[in-house]
């Protein structure tokens, strides 16, 4: 199993969630992703959930 890093993003009392696939269903869960060799938690969250609020902005939707 892989070490994760996630984000909570807050904005105008909003939460940043992303859509994904686990197991052939959709889950909602915070934006991150594994940890690469050398990289530390925090960067690893910082930049994979920007990644995740880039792909979210051009496909968001209220919920």
């Amino acid at each position: 199993m892989r070490n994760r890093s996630m984000a909570l993003v807050v904005r105008n009392k909003k939460i940043l969630m992303v859509q994904t696939i686990h197991f052939n269903r959709f889950v909602w869960e915070l934006p991150g992703g594994g940890i690469e060799m050398g990289e530390t938690p925090e960067e690893a969250a910082i930049f994979k959930g920007g990644c995740s609020f880039l792909a979210a902005s051009k496909k968001s939707k209220k919920l």
